[in-house]
């Protein structure tokens, strides 16, 4: 049963005032910094807030939350630039740029099921489920001395046949993987220990690409 405490934080504008105003006393009283430092921060908030309240009211397309964030950040930016530091500005504004960039062209962008689609969900448990299922079938391919069929695979890490050959094709298309006829092996890393931070690098290099290649699939 619910109290009315828990009805209170469970409403998402009261949430965002406490945490806005939380934000605003911490940062002027404790950290001793001024209204003017304290105003692009809680615009950011605000930002934030304001799509989670718009969300729970309407149905917004994927990469909305992006297009809110970003603008947010460029009127920081803009901020920053005629009240602190032009250099500051003139980053917050570039960081802007690219999110809203990035959610028009989520938001224009039908993605290919093999590809993106698989890992861009609005479903966090079903995301955190596939991101564990890439895991486990990888892992399990790793392991394996002999090519496995998606049989063999579903069988092994306890999935079934559909999750196994989405997540094989998600990890194909990323070269993780590679398909000999019916069966596939694993793609073993060629960095040894230093494979975590190549992997980090080139999915941040990928991530900052994809909008631009969004943009020149749409039609």
């Amino acid at each position: 049963m619910s109290t009315p405490l828990a009805n209170i934080w469970g409403n998402t504008v009261i949430r965002g005032v406490i945490a806005i105003s939380a934000l605003v006393i911490f940062t002027h009283f404790f950290t001793g910094m001024s209204s003017d430092g304290v105003f692009p921060l809680v615009i950011l908030l605000s930002g934030v807030v304001l799509n989670d309240v718009l969300s729970e009211s309407f149905e917004f397309p994927n990469g909305t939350e992006w297009v809110v964030f970003g603008t947010s950040l460029l009127i920081t930016g803009a901020f920053f630039g005629l009240v602190e530091s032009v250099l500051i500005g003139v980053i917050f504004s570039i960081i802007g740029t690219w999110f809203l960039f990035d959610g028009l062209t989520i938001i224009g962008y039908k993605p290919s099921p093999a590809t993106e689609e698989y890992v861009v969900t609005r479903e966090n448990g079903e995301l955190l489920l596939r991101l564990q299922i890439l895991n486990t079938v990888y892992q399990n391919l790793k392991e394996s001395e002999e090519p496995q069929t998606v049989e063999s695979l579903a069988s092994k890490s306890d999935l079934t046949e559909s999750r196994v050959r989405d997540a094989l094709t998600y990890l194909e298309r990323r070269n993780r993987v590679k398909r000999i006829e019916n069966t596939y092996q694993a793609i073993l890393p060629k960095w040894g220990r230093l494979t975590p931070i190549v992997l980090f690098i080139s999915w941040v290099v990928q991530r900052v690409r994809l909008p631009f290649q969004r943009a020149r699939s749409i039609d």
